[in-house]
């Protein structure tokens, strides 16, 4: 799907939220002149009461009585036609609340774009300004990975365009497998700006990035709710991560002497180093309530693998 097949059902969407406004308060006078209309029938039907029961003069009774004619029939009148519109206002408020909620559930989150960013020498700091292009979209998150082929000690602030990508989490790994981590941004810049990443040890990176649109915008733990890390010495490295119906997926996975593998999730990429392979898949619109990514390796590595749920809006 592109941008504009989803900006046409929002385009969509805000024009029935103003014809609800506009049929609220439709509804609205048409409840008042109701109470308007009853109460004339009433003052009506209380004159013409008074006026059998002899309570006005002789001289007053024609009057009265052609003014509560007038006033019954103009509220029988009024209150007959206000009901009618009432109920059509009513009855078209709820079609437009059916096609509004089925235009919602037609805004899938799903990615707009994936990139990597390649493998890069041993270091203490990635700053990569080329192959990170975010297209225009509709709630967007960047979510984004780092994978050490060693222990990278302490890691240090992770920016996209100079804003801070929180930490999502990251592995407990070991020398022997490797190290990842997620960041996650919500509403990143869009076209060509610096990921930076700093750590302290000098060690071989790799990082890649997933851009999803339609991504609930709060942030934190709510945008990137279930961070989940797996590990294991297999030739299936595998995580499960829980998952809401519509959510997005993404995980990577980093082993020692394993080679490049295949993924039941889309790949990102598959990148096989000096010793050390780096893998990343992702997934869109998932059903849930858990969504599972097993990768074929070639031998049976030390292996780490992270994944999380990008939560849909």
């Amino acid at each position: 799907m592109n941008l504009t097949d989803e900006d046409k059902p929002i385009d969509e969407i805000s024009r029935i939220e103003a014809q609800l406004e506009q049929l609220a308060e439709v509804s609205e006078r048409c409840r008042k002149i109701i109470l308007v209309s009853k109460a004339a029938i009433v003052g009506g039907v209380a004159l013409l009461l008074f006026m059998m029961l002899g309570l006005f003069g002789s001289n007053q009774v024609a009057a009265i009585g052609s003014i509560a004619v007038v006033l019954c029939g103009i509220g029988i009148v009024s209150l007959g036609s206000n009901v009618g519109t009432l109920q059509q206002t009513m009855a078209a408020m709820s079609a437009a609340e059916v096609l509004r909620s089925d235009l919602i559930s037609r805004i899938d989150l799903r990615v707009v774009g994936e990139r990597n960013g390649g493998e890069n020498g041993a270091a203490t700091s990635y700053n990569n300004i080329t192959n990170v292009t975010l297209v225009s979209g509709t709630n967007t998150a960047l979510v984004c990975a780092g994978l050490w082929a060693g222990d990278p000690g302490a890691i240090g602030t992770s920016t996209y365009n100079g804003v801070s990508m929180p930490q999502i989490g990251t592995t407990q790994g070991s020398a022997s497998s490797g190290f990842a981590a997620l960041f996650g941004l919500v509403n990143p810049a869009t076209g060509s700006h610096n990921i930076n990443v700093v750590w302290t040890n000098s060690v071989q990176f790799l990082e890649m990035c997933t851009q999803y649109g339609g991504v609930n915008q709060t942030g934190g733990t709510t945008s990137f709710a279930n961070f989940t890390a797996n590990s294991g010495t297999s030739n299936a490295p595998h995580v499960t991560v829980t998952t809401g119906a519509g959510d997005g997926f993404m995980d990577v996975v980093i082993n020692k002497l394993g080679g490049e593998a295949s993924t039941t999730q889309t790949l990102i990429t598959s990148l096989n180093g000096a010793a050390t392979a780096y893998m990343g898949a992702y997934a869109q619109n998932v059903a849930g309530p858990t969504t599972t990514d097993t990768w074929s390796v070639f031998s049976t590595p030390v292996w780490e693998d992270i994944g999380v749920n990008v939560v849909h809006h």
